[in-house]
């Protein structure tokens, strides 16, 4: 009975995994429940486990049973200060900073901060808090300190919008009459000086890691297709419209008689009259471009090759540029060779929209 009883929680209580996250009714109720299961034999280490509490913890609820009754179980009135924001004040702090950003507010920076909470509180409700306070009414009130995505504020969201439920779907959709291949594309530079990863070293004492100090660039063109596969071109020098061409071209040849539907960002070499010029007298299946919102380079998974080529290719130690061209061509063959790693790229969540 008690097996099912604590099932029934777990299924109607999603959240139970945070003991500290449910209601006085709630805490009373597993206390009983794992003091009971501790009365049928359930070690206090089992039990501990199961609820996502600490062993010490267990073995507190325990003692208080021992004392008494599963009266003692109850939370206690906690004597302290009162808080300082009421209940209401508390959603309404919550509400502005998950809706709005804070030069929205007044404020000459871009991200929440404890410092910059701070002084809306007081611009707000008139109300003085320390950090600690700040940081501990935020982690209460279900808050978290992370990296945020990054957005222009020229960008347009009903722009956005209306590409993700309109623009992009019929696109779909005609690709899917006509047999098309589409596919996303971009351009991006890899440096000898870009470097990512951590290495081990002595506790307290940053290591050294040497690499080249000559710099030296390469540049990439890459387009994907939700199909899983991807297509690149590592060359040196500024991408222009005549190179650009000559990459839809070679999608078009491994395409074969497919119609291709490109679609990318609105840079000028994509607008180029040279560009436009050569669609229109070239011969054999269409291609077509598309074209996403403006400041809107989260919606183009093809952004993502990038993070995972010059993420491999990172860490690793090049002296030339002809190495460095090696490494590059050996992380867009192993990405040719996962096609189902290209296709998870479509399912990230600003790119879902291309497979719903």
């Amino acid at each position: 009975m008690i097996t099912a009883y604590v099932i029934l929680i777990d299924m109607s209580n999603p959240s139970r995994g945070d003991f500290r996250s449910l209601s006085a009714e709630e805490k009373f109720d597993t206390r009983k429940i794992v003091v009971t299961l501790h009365k049928e034999g359930t070690t206090a280490e089992q039990l501990a486990a199961d609820f996502g509490v600490r062993l010490a913890t267990v073995l507190s609820w325990v003692a208080r049973y021992a004392l008494g009754s599963f009266d003692n179980l109850k939370d206690k009135h906690r004597s302290g200060r009162p808080r300082k924001l009421t209940d209401d004040q508390a959603q309404e702090l919550v509400d502005i900073i998950r809706e709005k950003t804070p030069d929205q507010m007044k404020f000459r920076f871009a991200f929440w901060t404890l410092n910059i909470v701070q002084q809306l509180v007081w611009q707000e409700f008139k109300v003085r808090l320390g950090t600690t306070t700040v940081w501990s009414l935020l982690r209460r009130l279900g808050l978290s300190c992370q990296r945020p995505k990054c957005r222009a504020y020229q960008q347009d969201a009903d722009a956005v919008k209306e590409w993700k439920e309109k623009g992009y779907p019929q696109l779909a959709a005609r690709a899917a009459a006509a047999n098309a291949l589409i596919v996303f594309a971009d351009e991006a530079g890899m440096r000898s000086d870009y470097h990512v990863g951590t290495t081990w070293g002595k506790r307290g004492k940053t290591p050294i890691a040497k690499f080249t100090g000559q710099r030296f660039r390469l540049n990439m063109l890459a387009a994907i297709s939700p199909e899983g596969r991807i297509y690149y071109r590592i060359h040196e020098g500024t991408a222009n419209a005549a190179l650009f061409c000559d990459f839809l071209q070679q999608i078009a040849d491994a395409a074969g008689q497919r119609p291709v539907y490109v679609v990318l960002d609105q840079v000028s070499i994509h607008k180029a009259t040279v560009v436009s010029e050569w669609l229109n007298r070239r011969e054999g299946a269409e291609i077509e471009l598309h074209f996403l919102p403006t400041y809107s380079p989260e919606l183009n998974p093809a952004e993502l090759v990038w993070s995972l080529v010059k993420g491999t290719v990172g860490k690793e130690f090049v002296k030339t540029k002809k190495a460095l061209g090696a490494r590059l061509l050996a992380a867009f063959e192993a990405l040719r060779d996962a096609p189902k790693k290209v296709e998870r790229f479509f399912l990230e969540a600003d790119c879902i929209y291309t497979v719903a």
